[in-house]
């Protein structure tokens, strides 16, 4: 199921593509394809053509000051200084895990979400670019980047298991607990599997119904684990829902917006669950 969604994931990645893109010599981003409240205001000069969906192509971008963060479909992430108006520049490559490669970022932790089973019993093992037959991880990897200049897989401290995946991923600092939640949504229940068939202990199997959320204690990242399931409080014939992606507004009155299953589903997340 969770292949039917590509189509859309393909059209951002040809957007992303789009913009970091080479230019014709000569050329200046006053000529680039905009909108008219969006303008690019430069290129890494670094493209990755989307063919098929066996290329290190582009997925998102998450920024830290001076630094983005830009997830790869099956690769990992690079770094970007984006200091320099109109000339970002490639800091480092991280080559490290499959699809989906969205990538969330806070302090000097970089998150990256894998949708797919890999053949993996270790953090290290995630690293790699196959895929399992049945049951694998699936979930979270999370880098600690000191230096995103020499960013690389050395930096991988963590990968956290969740249930059939993570298609992607939004980060909520909790400052009062010196921690961060995950909010690790999926896109759908394949292929299924039980818990007893990985060493991680998740599973990907019907009801399903929910999103997870994963603690991330700042001082020790490497202990980082799902705390907890959130159903979605669907119709019981929508076993199959998952939450696609996952919005937070964060302005005092915070709540959490998940889409799941054709509907929007709205949470109070004010008081975040217990360390």
């Amino acid at each position: 199921m969770r292949r039917l969604s590509r189509s859309l994931v393909l059209g951002l990645a040809l957007g992303a593509a789009l913009l970091v893109s080479p230019l014709p010599a000569g050329a200046g981003h006053d000529s680039d394809p905009h909108s008219d409240n969006l303008r690019p205001r430069g290129h890494t000069d670094f493209d990755r053509p989307v063919v098929t969906f066996g290329e290190a192509f582009f997925t998102d971008t998450a920024f830290k000051r001076k630094i983005a963060y830009q997830g790869t479909w099956i690769g990992g992430f690079q770094t970007i200084n984006i200091a320099r108006k109109g000339s970002p520049k490639v800091l480092s490559e991280v080559d490290c895990g499959v699809e989906q490669g969205d990538i969330g970022v806070y302090r000097n932790l970089v998150f990256r979400s894998i949708d797919l089973p890999v053949p993996a019993t270790t953090p290290a093992e995630t690293c790699t670019d196959e895929f399992a037959e049945g049951a694998g991880f699936e979930g979270l990897q999370i880098f600690q980047v000191d230096n995103p200049r020499k960013a690389s897989a050395d930096d991988l401290v963590a990968a956290v298991a969740t249930d059939c995946g993570s298609h992607t991923h939004t980060v909520v600092p909790d400052r009062e607990n010196d921690r961060v939640l995950v909010y690790v949504a999926n896109n759908g229940i394949s292929p299924f599997y039980a818990a007893d068939d990985t060493v991680w202990g998740h599973q990907c199997s019907e009801p399903h119904n929910k999103f997870q959320i994963v603690e991330v204690p700042l001082d020790a990242p490497e202990d980082a684990s799902v705390i907890a399931d959130v159903p979605l409080g669907l119709h019981p014939a929508e076993t199959h829902a998952a939450c696609h992606d996952i919005g937070v507004l964060m302005n005092g009155d915070a709540q959490l917006a998940a889409c799941a299953g054709g509907h929007a589903v709205v949470f109070d997340i004010m008081t975040p669950p217990p360390r």
